[in-house]
């Protein structure tokens, strides 16, 4: 088992992890054997971290590089032993462990200033988000991660920026600024105040949704008024049982060319007027009054005799407004109301 140091805490836990995991020790159990190589002045005080009451050994390795300050010299030892391990292939999970152990370093050394500590904090820092962004691929194939050389190169040659370093002494483990060759950005158009043609379309088209929403809103009611009987007779030769469009009377009447159907489904007479709806007599009644008589009052074939009657039988006082009185009807003599 390895000798402890406390100017060089790093290599010692490295080196004891390494053989823990050699001989299966894990947990609990590896912080009961680390007592066994520490120096008899440091047992009872490493017995006190929180890590080793608690059996955590993560915990406990940080306690140490706590406890035990590096100094600048174990910095320079640090590097040095880097450089070696640039001539090694490293796998994937090597790498993370090992770039953690040396970020825990970093944050014993409390930022050292000397040119080789700069350097070390730097590979440091930036070595685990190469990692992710840049050598995660290069595992695809082989499974073994590249020599490190060319990776700490471009490292350090990406922290050659003099203003990271104060942001590195002051906590900020930001990436520093990459210098990349970027074409020159189209100057933007000038920000102007909407016209008044795109101002009318906008309300034009809140108004359509307002009454987009309103038609929507009507067409989820009932179609005719509260407490109004709904007629289940057919419109054209009222009886029951069927629709206009089903009724045998219509598609006769129809292909004789006594009327026409306009827009919307309405029901127009030769002369191209509308024949309104008759819910009591239905509209074949004043269809066929036309085919007899040839000549349309407000809707309805009456002879000559028929019309003078039908004006003197109206009241004086609502000539005009005929929509509310029938017009008698005669057929082959004989006069309906």
């Amino acid at each position: 088992w390895p000798e402890f140091d406390e100017e060089d805490v790093v290599s010692f836990l490295e080196e004891f992890d390494e053989i823990a995991e050699a001989h299966g020790i894990h947990g609990k159990r590896r912080c009961v054997k680390l007592k066994y190589c520490l120096p008899k002045d440091k047992v009872g005080e490493v017995t006190l971290y929180e890590g080793y009451l608690r059996g955590d050994w993560e915990q406990l390795k940080k306690d140490l590089l706590y406890a035990f300050p590096q100094t600048v010299s174990s910095s320079k030892r640090l590097l040095k032993k880097l450089k070696e391990l640039t001539k090694e292939r490293w796998t994937l999970d090597g790498l993370r462990s090992k770039v953690l152990m040396y970020q825990s370093l970093v944050r014993a050394t409390n930022g050292a200033n000397m040119s080789n500590d700069v350097q070390a904090n730097t590979l440091i820092h930036t070595l685990p988000k190469v990692l992710e962004r840049k050598m995660i691929d290069n595992t695809v194939e082989g499974g073994v991660m590249p020599p490190l050389a060319k990776v700490a190169e471009k490292i350090l040659a990406e922290a050659a920026n003099v203003e990271y370093w104060a942001e590195v002494a002051e906590g900020n483990e930001e990436e520093p600024p990459q210098k990349v060759a970027r074409k020159p950005e189209p100057e933007a158009a000038p920000k102007t105040e909407p016209s008044a043609e795109m101002s009318q379309m906008m309300e034009k088209f809140e108004r359509m949704t307002l009454n987009l929403l309103r038609i929507a809103e009507n067409n989820s009611k009932r179609p005719y008024k509260e407490n109004q009987e709904w007629n289940p007779n057919c419109y054209y030769c009222n009886s029951p049982g069927h629709r206009r469009y089903d009724c045998a009377e219509f598609v006769k009447d129809k292909n004789d060319g006594l009327f026409t159907v306009g827009e919307r489904g309405r029901i127009l007479d030769k002369n191209g007027n509308i024949i309104r709806i008759d819910t009591e007599r239905g509209i074949m009644y004043h269809v066929r009054n036309q085919k007899a008589h040839g000549k349309l009052v407000r809707g309805v074939s009456v002879s000559p005799e028929a019309a003078t009657l039908c004006v003197k039988s109206v009241p004086e006082e609502v000539i005009g407004v005929p929509s509310e009185w029938d017009c008698p009807v005669v057929v082959d003599g004989i006069t309906y109301q």
